[in-house]
């Protein structure tokens, strides 16, 4: 009535007809009448019915009806799935990948049940009539005449990731699309093309150029499941880890085998769920959820080339979140660490690994009571080599490459649970090389990071991407495209960078301390604030002694071994590690910024 939109329920159970009538799947109205049907998945067919209601007043006798299932239909056994309207026929699809054609008057008109498909989640048909030009390469209908049934082309898709095109004139199948049908857990960038590689738990490896949009080539692995993949320093080898611990090392243009024989088991025989190799290509490190580490090498034998497993060690006893090849300082050598959520930070002496013997060079523990998600390098904005890492408490901090000591700490994107995977994100032509952003994902978005990181909110900014969990991403080698795997929700999706709106957003945040002080309850005006001013002061006058008679000197700074007192006054009680780690702070980082009072 006018511009209301009004809706109607009627009660349907199996006490209705006393029978089952089962989950509903799609609903549609018939071609010739007022009735509409709805198919179950018990392969029922709900027959509607309009029903005027009585009434004195004409106007209520119009429409809209109100509806009443009037008929159950048991057309078949197998679940029906989709229902459709083409040419006054009825075609309904099912669990089982038959298609069937139906009258008006729900009498069987022709099957396909030969298409050996997975469960149908959708049919659609061409918009062109079919003209025959031989009435016999059609099927015969199932009436009494026996006349051919004419019917469309059409495509169906499958619940197992096909999609394929029926010709029904000779009947031609042709397979259009084959997508995971398993969880996608493994995405992988080519390192100088538009190269995008994805393995999914069904044993499917599909490598697309994300920029044509165009599928270039895949390999099934039966009866494997992939857990993770990797590309080589210059992309010509493509690095396969499966839930048995099987790795292969494959050629990235033909994914065909590179090496021998396939690695059958990693060293304690778990999922491959870490890969990555070294900046020279010659080795291969894998970690598993056994906590293990494998290393693989590459070896000549003759003249050719080929990959040994070097050795394995157990070397976490909790997950290992993160595997990370660098360059040592002082030469060209690869450098191996593994971070783990037993809070060690783990590295490796390659050179003087052998056979069966990983050696590990030393072991650190970077956290006290939070648990490390991941580490990445950081990029060259100092004289100081870094890493980066993020926690579980939503801090980010920076540490000396070569000491392990943590040489900053300030508050990371708190966008509903804490970062989960890092990457600095490759430099974009056209921007200015000196800026310098992070890539990141949490459990269920992907965002952006401006660096230096110094605990500005307006620096970071997030989107849901996989409402359901997101399970990795990669960023492509141009820095224009971050990718993420839905993992259970068999999707990837491509998101485009925008870094002009990330930088506006930093500037109407405010500078300097502007930005910080929403973080405070009440902001700068607020109770909070003005306590933290006067144990400011008060920090002045400790330092420079309560009892002295000198004229004191007010300054815009404290002390940095005033900061442990400020903050048990404001009632955080810091350890005595965490007290080391603020001394470790003394010396400046580019981007940090001094405890500086906001007096005008």
């Amino acid at each position: 009535e006018g511009n209301s939109l009004q809706c109607h329920a009627p009660l349907l159970t199996d006490r209705t007809f006393n029978k089952a009538v089962g989950i509903f799947s799609q609903s549609l109205f018939h071609f010739s009448t007022e009735q509409a049907v709805t198919g179950t998945l018990e392969g029922k067919l709900v027959v509607w019915d309009a029903t005027h209601v009585p009434s004195k007043s004409p106007a209520s006798c119009v429409k809209p009806y109100n509806m009443k299932a009037v008929k159950l239909v048991h057309l078949q056994k197998d679940g029906i799935t989709v229902l459709a309207v083409v040419d006054k026929t009825f075609v309904i699809c099912d669990v089982k990948g038959h298609v069937k054609f139906y009258d008006g008057a729900l009498q069987l008109l022709h099957w396909y049940s030969q298409l050996k498909l997975g469960p149908i989640r959708s049919v659609s048909f061409s918009k062109t009539p079919v003209c025959p030009l031989n009435a016999s390469q059609f099927p015969t209908s199932c009436t009494l005449t026996g006349q051919p049934l004419i019917v469309r082309n059409f495509i169906l898709s499958t619940s197992d990731g096909l999609v394929v095109h029926v010709l029904t004139e000779g009947m031609k199948v042709t397979k259009c699309l084959e997508e995971p049908k398993g969880a996608v857990h493994a995405i992988a960038c080519h390192p100088t093309k538009t190269l995008l590689a994805k393995g999914s738990a069904c044993g499917l490896l599909k490598v697309w150029d994300y920029e044509l949009e165009k599928y270039l080539v895949s390999r099934i692995f039966k009866g494997q499941s992939l857990r993770s993949v990797c590309y080589n320093h210059d992309g010509s080898l493509l690095g396969v880890g499966f839930a048995d611990g099987t790795v292969y090392i494959l050629d990235s243009i033909s994914l065909e085998n590179e090496c021998s024989e396939p690695f059958k088991y990693s060293y304690a025989k778990g999922a491959i769920i870490h890969m990555s190799f070294s900046h020279d290509s010659q080795y291969l490190a894998t970690a598993d959820d056994k906590m293990s580490v494998t290393i693989y090498k590459r070896v000549i034998e003759g003249e050719k080339e080929d990959w040994e497993r070097l050795a394995g060690l157990r070397s976490h006893y909790k997950p290992i979140r993160t595997i990370l090849f660098g360059v040592h300082l002082d030469s060209d050598k690869p450098r191996l660490l593994t971070l783990g959520e037993d809070r060690l930070l783990v590295e490796y002496d390659l050179e003087k690994s052998v056979k069966d013997e990983l050696v590990v060079l030393r072991r650190e523990r970077i956290e006290q009571s939070a648990v490390p998600k991941y580490i990445a390098w950081y990029p060259p904005l100092t004289k100081e080599y870094f890493f980066l890492t993020a926690n579980d408490q939503y801090k980010v901090k920076i540490y000396n490459v070569t000491t392990k000591m943590c040489r900053k700490t300030v508050l990371g994107p708190t966008y509903g649970s804490p970062l989960e995977k890092i990457q600095v994100l490759p430099p974009i032509e056209g921007h200015d090389p000196e800026k310098w952003y992070l890539a990141y994902i949490t459990t269920d978005k992907v965002g952006l990071q401006i660096l230096p990181v110094d605990g500005n909110p307006h620096k970071s900014s997030a989107f849901i991407c996989h409402p359901a969990g997101v399970s990795d991403f990669v960023c492509s080698y141009g820095g224009r495209h971050i990718f993420t795997a839905g993992g259970n929700d068999l999707s990837v999706m491509k998101w485009d960078v925008n870094l002009n709106v990330l930088e506006a957003a930093v500037s109407l945040g405010g500078k300097d301390l502007i930005p910080f002080y929403n973080l405070l309850d009440g902001g700068r005006e607020g109770e909070f604030f003005r306590e933290l001013e006067d144990y400011f002061y008060y920090a002045q006058l400790r330092h420079q002694g309560i009892d002295t008679m000198e004229p004191r000197k007010v300054s815009t700074r404290i002390p940095l071994e005033q900061i442990p007192f400020v903050m048990r006054a404001m009632g955080f009680y810091p350890s005595e590690e965490q007290v080391r780690v603020f001394k470790r702070h003394e010396q400046p980082v580019p981007g940090a910024h001094t405890f500086r009072s906001c007096l005008p």
